[in-house]
């Protein structure tokens, strides 16, 4: 839903110590920067607080939805294999 919403969800996460294999947030290499400021000044070390991925998605197409969700099921889906052959 947004930066206003992402950032508390993302908060409660780590201040939880929940651990995922990948999470990711949709938006820019901006946003990335602003969130990893504001969860650093919520105490959240940065260690914990760059496991996110911002911008989530392969490098492809260009920002229409449906490319941006084909190119977020890929990087899912590279994911995935990684963990197979790890």
């Amino acid at each position: 839903m947004g930066h206003r919403t992402d950032r508390p969800i993302l908060e409660r996460i780590f201040k939880q110590g929940r651990r995922f294999s990948f999470l990711g947030v949709i938006g820019s290499h901006s946003k990335r920067k602003v969130l990893l400021r504001e969860l650093q000044k919520a105490g959240i070390d940065d260690e914990t607080a760059s496991r996110i991925e911002c911008p989530i998605g392969l490098p492809l197409g260009n920002n229409q939805p449906a490319e941006i969700a084909i190119s977020i099921a890929a990087q899912l889906i590279q994911v995935r294999d990684r963990s197979l052959t790890s």
